[in-house]
């Protein structure tokens, strides 16, 4: 599965997204792009923003993945937690992410 992130420039954080994104690369250190190579969408977009303004949310940056998770600040799609709950949160949601990509190929 192809992973990209894309964060903003932390200028009001309530979180610290470069631990995160740390996080991930340990974790998924072979999935992760940051800077996607043509004009194929990756399979998951991850958009991290410091903040609840989620200035990167645009719609340039949407189309840069089929599907993607959203975080704003201490918001991980509505919902409303800490970091460290944060991060397991975005990890599990990648994880039902690429059980949902594997059965869709398996379908087709």
């Amino acid at each position: 599965m192809r992973i990209v992130v894309k964060y903003c420039g932390n200028c009001n954080p309530e979180i610290n997204s470069p631990r995160i994104i740390s996080h991930l690369m340990r974790t998924l250190h072979d999935e992760i792009i940051f800077h996607p190579e043509g004009k194929k969408p990756a399979d998951l977009l991850i958009i991290i923003c410091g903040c609840r303004k989620a200035c990167v949310d645009r719609p340039d940056v949407r189309a840069m993945g089929v599907r993607a998770i959203l975080i704003k600040g201490r918001w991980i799609q509505e919902l409303s937690c800490g970091e460290v709950v944060l991060t397991r949160l975005l990890l599990q949601k990648i994880e039902s992410m690429k059980g949902k990509i594997a059965s869709q190929t398996k379908e087709m």
